[in-house]
C-alpha cells in the first residue's frame, strides 16, 4: 500500500508535463504553417507587380532597339543614354536604360521598376 502511494506520487505531474509537451510541439507546427502562409501570400500578391516591372523592360529595350534601328542612337559610350527612370505611364511603371559594353559585344541591360520590384533585360549584339 506505501508503495502503490509512492508511485501515484511519482505519477502526478508526468500527464501535466506530456500534455505541455505535445502542446508545444502542435503550436511550433502551427506556427511553421502560418509562416509558410504568409510567405505564399506575400509572394503571390507581388507576381502582378513582377509582370509590370518586366513589361516595362521590355518597354526600355523596344526603345533602344528603334532608337539603334533609326540611327538616332549609337551604342559607343558606356553609361545610361536616358535619364534614370523613364516614367511609362499612368501606372507608376518606370524603365531604364544603360550601356553596359560596347566592344567586341555590345551589351544593354533594360531594368523595369513597378512598387519597389525590379525586373532587367540584357540586350547582347
Amino acid at each position: 500500500m506505501v508503495i502503490k502511494k509512492k508511485m501515484l506520487k511519482l505519477k502526478k505531474g508526468s500527464s501535466l508535463y506530456l500534455v505541455i509537451l505535445i502542446m508545444l510541439a502542435l503550436f511550433s507546427i502551427s506556427i511553421f504553417l502560418i509562416n509558410i502562409t504568409v510567405q505564399s501570400t506575400r509572394i503571390y500578391f507581388g507576381i502582378g507587380n513582377s509582370v509590370i516591372a518586366f513589361f516595362a523592360a521590355d518597354t526600355g529595350a523596344e526603345k533602344i532597339l528603334y532608337d539603334l534601328y533609326k540611327g538616332d542612337y549609337q551604342p559607343t559610350v558606356i553609361g545610361c543614354p536616358y535619364p534614370e527612370w523613364q516614367n511609362l505611364d499612368s501606372t507608376g511603371a518606370k524603365y531604364s536604360v544603360c550601356v553596359a559594353s560596347t566592344s567586341p559585344k555590345v551589351i544593354i541591360w533594360t531594368t523595369g521598376l513597378y512598387s519597389d520590384t525590379k525586373r532587367r533585360i540584357e540586350l547582347t549584339f
